[in-house]
């Protein structure tokens, strides 16, 4: 229960913190056409705005001598463009697949990540995060689109052995007290120990599978506009 909670709260904070992102609002100088792309995959594509709104976001969670280094802001956004373009691809795969939320799937995973919430703590911190309720749910569907993809397409080609399982068992839990033998007797238990299994190597298996999908989906940055934001550090 507690890595369920704790996962959902992750979850959250990574939404909340790139709020802005694919967001129509910018303070930013109206010269600039919302309409430019900085990263396209397909029909899927990151503005100039949108990206620059994920950076500020990104610098908010560093130290203001760090944040506004220029060689680590080059370093950031580097290792942004990375990011956001793998999510491009993963949004394309989907598409590819036919995999979609539908409105009644969404509303139950957003009834299922709040109730851990007490009402007032979930809107205050929407609020403090400056993004409307509307916002925070394209964000979430998004993130969830990106889950469902890669269980689909990854998760689930994930094979495991009986030698594996038991592998598993001794690292982690042999000798360890806080389980008690009745409980690792349990369906319950061995349904949980294959579900991290699983996890784990679905993790160590996304760098090659994304690795491949790049190979099929081609990724378009705009130089121009890169070297441009990248004088103004």
């Amino acid at each position: 229960m507690e890595y369920r909670i704790f996962k959902k709260i992750y979850i959250l904070i990574l939404i909340l913190s790139v709020s802005l992102f694919f967001s129509s609002c910018s303070s930013h100088d109206s010269e600039i056409d919302e309409k430019v792309y900085l990263i396209k995959v397909g029909s899927s594509e990151v503005s100039i705005i949108d990206f620059e709104n994920a950076m500020e976001a990104a610098k908010m969670a560093y130290p203001y001598n760090i944040a506004h280094d220029p060689q680590f802001l080059r370093e950031l956004r580097l290792r942004l463009i990375n990011q956001l373009s793998e999510e491009l691809i993963v949004m394309e795969r989907a598409k590819e697949l036919g995999i979609v939320i539908s409105d009644e799937e969404l509303e139950t995973l957003i009834a299922d990540f709040k109730k851990d919430y007490p009402e007032d703590v979930f809107d205050e911190m929407l609020i403090e995060s400056a993004i409307s309720y509307a916002q925070w749910k394209e964000k979430f569907s998004r993130r969830i689109l990106i889950e469902k993809t890669v269980t689909a397409d990854l998760e689930s080609s994930i094979e495991i052995s009986h030698e594996e399982i038991s592998a598993y068992y001794k690292e982690h839990y042999e000798g360890n007290e806080t389980v008690t033998q009745a409980e690792k007797e349990s369906q319950v238990f061995k349904r949980t120990l294959i579900r991290r299994l699983r996890r784990d190597k679905t993790e160590l298996a996304y760098k090659p599978w994304i690795e491949s999908l790049k190979e099929n989906y081609n990724v378009e940055v705009n130089r121009d506009q890169l070297e441009e934001m990248g004088t103004e550090s």
